[in-house]
């Protein structure tokens, strides 16, 4: 019997306890209530100035990226115009190593 007893003074108690701050929640936003404006305020203001900083790093990394790929395929363009010349002077010699040969091979079949 003793147990009910304390649990119904709990319940009794925690009831008084919530229904008064309830009642003293209302006053307590009244008075708090400038405060949290200003604190939603500034919060609005932080995600903007931090929104806006996300957007000049997004732009930035956009024209990094960018830059980069016109430089590689740049380079790419470079070096297939380099490799298409150092073909023909590979041909070349080939030709002129095979020129000298057959011309060695004639004069010594000449003698």
């Amino acid at each position: 019997m003793a147990l009910i007893e304390k649990a119904a003074l709990r319940l009794i108690l925690g009831g008084a306890v919530g229904t008064g701050a309830l009642l003293n929640l209302g006053k307590a936003l009244q008075t708090f209530k400038p405060a949290i404006i200003n604190v939603a305020k500034e919060g609005y203001a932080f995600k903007d100035w931090v929104s806006g900083r996300f957007e000049s790093l997004k732009e930035d990394m956009e024209d990094i990226t960018a830059e980069s790929l016109h430089e590689y395929y740049a380079e790419l363009e470079t070096n297939s115009e380099s490799l298409q010349r150092e073909k023909k002077i590979w041909e070349q010699m080939e030709l002129l190593i095979a020129e000298k040969q057959a011309a060695r091979t004639a004069k010594e079949e000449g003698k």
